[in-house]
């Protein structure tokens, strides 16, 4: 016999709606979580990313709408980085499982050097070559 929520979750667009409030949970949580291994206040975040106290307050109370830009200037005012793994909700249409995915070292800047290039964008080269992996666009902003 299923439980109340299972049946709720059965139908997709509940579905939907929980995942969208547990990234919520998973990022508000993880935020607070870092915040009190570094010590770092409300009022202490808002001011390393140009906010108010509040507004940390909302964010951390789930009550802002954030974009993967937030979240990532939130994290990065306390020295961390935020990573991504996909992970299946089911399996697939054969009953095979599927596979998990994750973001591989590549986008780890500490393995790699920048160089200025001369149209202000950077350029990405290993540490064991000379020959650019990748070229990183200026930021926005930034006249090239």
């Amino acid at each position: 016999m299923s439980t109340t929520f299972e049946n709720l979750l059965a139908q997709p667009e509940n579905r939907k709606i929980y995942e969208q409030e547990r990234i919520l949970l998973d990022t508000t949580e993880l935020l607070a979580t870092v915040m009190h291994q570094r010590k770092i206040s409300r009022a202490e975040l808002a001011k390393r990313v140009g906010k108010s106290k509040s507004f940390i307050t909302q964010v951390l109370r789930g009550d802002q709408n954030l974009t993967l830009r937030t979240i990532a200037d939130l994290f990065f005012a306390l020295d961390y980085r935020v990573g991504f793994k996909a992970l299946p909700m089911c399996c697939e249409a054969d009953g095979t499982a599927m596979s998990e995915f994750e973001l591989g070292d590549w986008n780890h800047v500490s393995a790699f050097s920048m160089a200025a290039d001369e149209d202000l964008g950077l350029k990405i080269r290993s540490e064991n070559s000379s020959a650019p992996l990748a070229k990183v666009l200026p930021w926005k902003g930034v006249a090239a």
